[in-house]
């Protein structure tokens, strides 16, 4: 019963979408003389047809990408997205003064984040967004790998409920391609039946999470750049959507900004032997700027834009949070504050008053999850309630074990069940 209230939230998100269309569509052709008892029995049955052709056209836009522009066209050659052809860029384009579009780097020199991210969308969901996001709190965007099916199936079960039901929230889960058909064909058939993926054109891996998260910078900037804020977040997290409901509105009004865990004095790893190497040709600083810890935080959209074009100058950096949130993030002037109640930790799963006081808790087993969300929202255990000022006293702690210590510290006056 859950999977098909699941279902008909994202069917009926779809035909609102599409319903406002075909209403301004009504509208211009009702300024003509056609008789009007014809065009609305046109109407009603373009109503009709509506509920019918949902999920079927979602194949027909796989075999389209959207040019900086934002209109479809036929696939490129690749690399051609990256042409400069006098427009003014913004982020689906390279400025020229960074050299030329295409260019090759040198072969002793680190790839530039340009020539190794692949723009566009697999399938795009553009839909989701209507009028650009005009009128939209959120956009959450949970990156996913391609497999995590019965993942995804259990957060559209639990936290991730109300951010379908909600018109001023747009939810979709961000995987990438993958080369295993049957999982492809998979993912084809939970987005005709869902609504909600979006698959961006290079190979999920555990090396290319940036390329994710830049995926998800392009996909607010093509469809939903009137949003307020978009959320990235991991698909094992626990989230508390109240709370971060209560947080957007809370801090409504701040720009270029990125909430989340800061980590402050991080050392970039030097040891060729380390899987988080980084060489001094990527960069050359003692020290990363800070960053957001990864599985969760949370950007104002008008600093999408200049994130993602600094990073597009840079070495590519596989390190997502310190790519992002660090250097591109520093690049682009955006500001980091810490919001202690972003908690990229684990949780245990019986702390039901941490998960209420909390946005959002990192490493939860996805067999828990309905059982703390059923736990977060029962009257009958009561718990100390979440405001966006009840961890102000932990902002400053600059260390992460401390900073874990002043939550669990406030968590002990409530009660745990």
């Amino acid at each position: 019963m859950a999977e098909l209230e699941m279902v008909l939230a994202s069917l009926w998100l779809e035909f609102r979408a599409r319903s406002k269309t075909l209403h301004r569509n009504i509208n211009k052709v009702l300024s003509t003389r056609v008789p009007r008892k014809l065009l609305y029995l046109v109407a009603g049955v373009s109503c009709i047809l509506l509920f019918a052709v949902v999920g079927t056209d979602v194949r027909e836009e796989q075999e389209l990408e959207f040019s900086g522009t934002g209109q479809l066209y036929a696939r490129p050659p690749v690399r051609s997205w990256w042409s400069v052809d006098g427009r003014a860029c913004d982020c689906t384009c390279i400025p020229p003064t960074i050299g030329v579009p295409g260019e090759q780097p040198p072969a002793d020199g680190p790839v530039l984040t340009r020539d190794y991210y692949e723009p566009g969308f697999k399938i795009p969901s553009g839909y989701l967004c209507a009028d650009g996001g005009d009128g939209v709190q959120l956009v959450m965007m949970v990156q996913s790998r391609p497999s995590k099916a019965a993942v995804r199936r259990t957060l559209r079960r639990t936290w991730a409920r109300p951010g379908i039901q909600r018109t001023d929230v747009v939810l979709a889960f961000l995987v990438a391609r993958t080369n295993d058909s049957a999982v492809q064909e998979s993912i084809e058939k939970e987005a005709d039946i869902f609504g909600d993926i979006v698959q961006a054109n290079f190979v999920d891996h555990y090396n290319n999470l940036t390329l994710k998260s830049l995926a998800t910078l392009e996909w607010v900037d093509t469809f939903c750049p009137k949003a307020k804020f978009v959320l990235k977040a991991d698909d094992d997290l626990f989230i508390n959507f109240n709370n971060l409901m209560q947080f957007i509105e809370y801090h409504q009004d701040k720009r270029n900004i990125i909430y989340g865990n800061l980590v402050s004095s991080p050392k970039p790893e030097r040891d060729p032997k380390s899987v988080f190497y980084v060489s001094e040709a990527i960069w050359d600083q003692p020290m990363f700027p800070r960053y957001m810890g990864g599985p969760m935080y949370l950007i104002s959209t008008d600093a999408v834009c200049g994130i993602f074009q600094h990073l597009m100058k840079r070495p590519y950096l596989f390190i997502e949070d310190v790519a992002v949130t660090g250097i591109g993030a520093q690049g682009a002037g955006v500001g980091r504050r810490r919001a202690p109640e972003i908690y990229t930790y684990p949780v245990p799963s019986n702390n039901t008053c941490l998960f209420r006081a909390l946005l959002g808790a990192h490493q939860i087993p996805t067999d828990d999850l309905v059982d703390i969300w059923r736990r977060v929202h029962d009257p009958d255990i009561a718990c100390r309630k979440y405001s966006p000022t009840l961890w102000d006293h932990c902002i400053d702690v600059a260390e992460q074990a401390p900073l874990q210590d002043c939550i669990m510290a406030l968590n002990t006056t409530a009660e745990s069940a």
